[in-house]
């Protein structure tokens, strides 16, 4: 009996030791100690470039900050051509300043004693092809809080791009293509794209045909639109419209407009109004591609 009250005894002494050893355990970590991780990007599909990019949590460390807690997360984006952006925004149409989506990194992090806090920091950044990112999160903590032991780290951002290449042609009489002057602009929902990831449009073919009476005045195009061979595989032939101006004797301007699918390659659109002579044209080809996905990577462990 007295031997068995002796290792009680010490078993209660070792258990109050290792109480006190947490109890004035310095509660400040220098950023730099490096969290064992264990990163899930998420699964990349196998159709696309934009559907086989992912993103993927390479490194998590925690440290403190004048009395606040910092998680210091680093991933990285990767992608199979660098015509695939990630952190843009989603187009709008109609609209030609899209907002960035940027990325956006949470971090949920458990304390000695199971309390858990979360923070988030939201950053505006674009990237091209494959790039590393790092962001820092300030996490709550009370006065008397314990260290964290443990992290969830989930990295929100986007990949892909919105893109269309416009061909405009304007003159003098009826729309033909040798009174024609041809200009092209680019537009995507992210900045700095090369110029080879646009779809490429050119009009090889633009006549006017005069109606009379109930007939109405047509105007027709022969067009190619397509993607060079090294961004065909990410994006989906580009689809087409047009649209055709033409301004009357009077002042009066007739709009005519066509949306053609990714096979076609010749229009033949006719304009409202009396039939009649043209002063001038404005002709729009617009070839358009390209699609914006969401991308997520997970990552826990221990601190």
């Amino acid at each position: 009996m007295t031997n068995q009250r002796k290792v009680q005894r010490q078993s209660r002494i070792k258990i109050c030791l290792a109480i006190l050893i947490l109890a004035i355990t310095p509660l400040s970590l220098p950023l730099g100690n490096k969290a064992m991780t264990n990163s899930t990007p998420a699964p990349p599909p196998v159709d696309t470039c934009v559907a086989q990019a992912f993103v993927k949590v390479d490194k998590v460390q925690y440290g403190t900050d004048d009395g606040k807690d910092i998680v210091h997360v680093e991933w990285s984006n990767h992608a199979n051509s660098s015509c695939v952006a990630f952190g843009g925004g989603f187009a709008v149409p109609g609209q030609s300043n899209v907002t960035p989506f940027g990325n956006e990194v949470t971090v949920k992090v458990k304390r000695r004693f199971g309390h858990e806090d979360v923070g988030t920091a939201k950053g505006t950044i674009v990237t091209t092809g494959n790039a590393s990112i790092s962001s820092n999160v300030t996490i709550p903590r009370d006065r008397l809080e314990t260290d964290p032991v443990s992290y969830e780290v989930k990295v929100r951002t986007t990949a892909g791009a919105v893109m269309s290449r416009t061909a405009r042609l304007t003159g003098s009489g009826g729309p033909s293509l040798s009174a024609a002057t041809q200009t092209f602009s680019d537009q995507s929902s992210v900045p700095n794209l090369l110029p080879t990831c646009f779809p490429t449009v050119q009009v090889s073919a633009l006549g006017f045909l005069p109606g009379a009476g109930p007939k109405p005045d047509r105007v027709t195009i022969n067009f190619a639109a397509g993607l060079v061979p090294t961004v065909a595989p990410c994006f989906d032939t580009p689809k087409v419209t047009i649209v055709v101006r033409v301004t009357r004797p009077n002042g009066v301007v007739d709009t005519g407009q066509a949306n053609l699918d990714a096979s076609g390659t010749t229009a033949n659109i006719s304009l409202p109004g009396t039939p009649g002579a043209v002063t001038s044209f404005e002709v729009l080809v617009t070839a358009s591609t390209g699609s914006v996905v969401e991308k997520i990577s997970t990552s826990s462990g221990n601190f």
